[in-house]
Formats: structure tokens, C-alpha cells, sequence
């Protein structure tokens, strides 16, 4: 019982380290499918120091077609930014400092930002019109 306990409590560490789950990664054409002229909801999981918030903040951004953002997080907090792509990868900036660049993948019913060199984790989402 005692083995079988901390084989299943490691399993479950385990499972919590993990980077993300090993979703589908979205070409150009998908991702701007996805977001232009529509709003990601989301929650940062690993902020990076040019994020939209701290991890866990909830957020909402609306992609229009010019290659602006409009964002607003669960903090209260709002402001403008803006989006490109390079290659397959989602560049934005918020409030005029650089971007950060994360591959989009698709995972069951929800999307993941996912950093090119680490692979970790940087925020989930989904979208709605």
C-alpha cells in the first residue's frame, strides 16, 4: 500500500511538471484564422517580463486587422498593443514594450502559447467572436 501510494503521489508531480500538454501546432494561416476580428480569453501561466500580467492573471484580448490589440485582465488593468507574425509564431506587445513571439498550439478545446526555446508553457486560451 505504502509503494503503491508514492508511486501514484510521483505520478501526480509529475504530471504537474510538465511544460504543456502536447498539442497540434497551428501553421500562419490557422492562427490568423483564429484571431483576427475576434477575442482570446485566457490565463497566463508563465509570465515572461514583457507579458500582459503576472502568472494566473486572467486576461481578454480582441485582434483587429491593422495588427492592433486591445487587452484587459481580471486586474483591472487595460491597455493597447500589437500583434505580427513571424512565420507560424503570435508576436505581441502591449503597451509599447517589445514582443515576445510564442507557437500556437491546439489542444483538445483550448489553444496554448508555447515558447519556442524553453517549450514551456506561457498561457492558454480560447477564443469567441
Amino acid at each position: 500500500m505504502k509503494f503503491r501510494t508514492a508511486t501514484m503521489v510521483a505520478a501526480l508531480v509529475a504530471g504537474l511538471a510538465t511544460p504543456g500538454t502536447a498539442g497540434t501546432e497551428l501553421s500562419r494561416d490557422e492562427v490568423l484564422a483564429l484571431i483576427v476580428g475576434h477575442t482570446e480569453q485566457g490565463r497566463v501561466m508563465k509570465a515572461s517580463r514583457d507579458d500582459i500580467g503576472r502568472d494566473r492573471t486572467q486576461y481578454a484580448i480582441r485582434y483587429a486587422a491593422d495588427g492592433t490589440l486591445v487587452y484587459s485582465t481580471g486586474g483591472g488593468k487595460s491597455g493597447t498593443g500589437t500583434w505580427s507574425m513571424e512565420g507560424n509564431a503570435l508576436c505581441r506587445g502591449f503597451d509599447g514594450n517589445g514582443a515576445s513571439c510564442r507557437k500556437i498550439e491546439k489542444s483538445g478545446d483550448r489553444h496554448e502559447g508555447v515558447g519556442f526555446r524553453t517549450g514551456n508553457l506561457r498561457y492558454r486560451f480560447t477564443i469567441s467572436d
